[in-house]
């Protein structure tokens, strides 16, 4: 683990140095996600802590575990069947989830601004650890970010169009599967429900039918995983 982390603050360095010359080309978000998922692949000797309790479970396909939601393990083990070795999988998933976070967060700007304002955005998100160094490790945390974004793109849909019943069955579907990522969405789902008392626009809509289909796709989704907390609990 020592030298992972040691590797990965060398790559760090060395990105920092590449950056400071002006005179070499930026690497495109695209670029940037190959590097973080090729370099630690080539580099790693064995997977991080977090992947390594992931691995432990996957193959049992939990519904649940003492700790956390089941749902980076579901994906360690997809991807042990769609790419070779224990470490390229990983490492792909993590990017693959910080790009879906910067597409809708790119989209989210776009629902309230010209497309160059949203992309400037964007890439002002590039900067935080959460972004880039702590990727490398598969976990929750890192699960989480695109149903946070996501959740918070069709809200903001929903404020723009409340009487869409779809956009409303779409926000639970998210919601209800951001849970077997981390347990955490529920605060952005809370925060959702608080938001819409809030805004008259959707406030009116609790006298319709259409939040409560949302509570109850989200509710349906997570059901499996509810029922075996509820088990375990008695």
């Amino acid at each position: 683990m020592r030298s992972f982390r040691g590797k990965c603050y060398l790559g760090s360095c060395f990105w920092n140095e590449y950056r400071s010359r002006s005179s070499l080309p930026q690497l495109r978000p695209n670029d940037r996600h190959s590097l973080i998922t090729i370099i630690p692949t080539v580099y790693s000797s064995a997977p991080p802590l977090d992947v390594v309790e992931g691995w432990t479970w996957a193959p049992h396909w939990p519904i649940g575990t003492y700790k956390h939601p089941p749902g980076p393990a579901w994906l360690i083990e997809i991807m042990h069947y769609l790419t070779p070795g224990y470490l390229l999988g990983p490492y792909l998933l993590s990017q693959i989830a910080v790009a879906l976070t910067y597409l809708f967060i790119y989209l989210l700007g776009c629902v309230f601004m010209d497309k160059w304002r949203a992309l400037a955005g964007t890439l002002l998100l590039t900067g935080p650890l959460y972004f880039s160094y702590f990727t490398t490790q598969f976990n929750h945390n890192v699960l989480q970010l695109p149903f946070w974004s996501a959740t918070i793109l069709i809200f903001a849909h929903i404020f723009k169009a409340p009487a869409r019943t779809s956009l409303w069955v779409i926000l639970g579907t998210i919601i209800g599967a951001g849970m077997y990522a981390k347990y955490s969405v529920c605060v952005i789902a809370i925060s959702v429900v608080i938001a819409g008392l809030y805004f008259t626009l959707i406030r009116e809509q609790f006298r319709t039918p259409r939040p409560y289909f949302m509570i109850m796709t989200a509710g349906l989704t997570f059901l499996p995983h509810l029922i075996w907390l509820f088990e375990l609990i008695s």
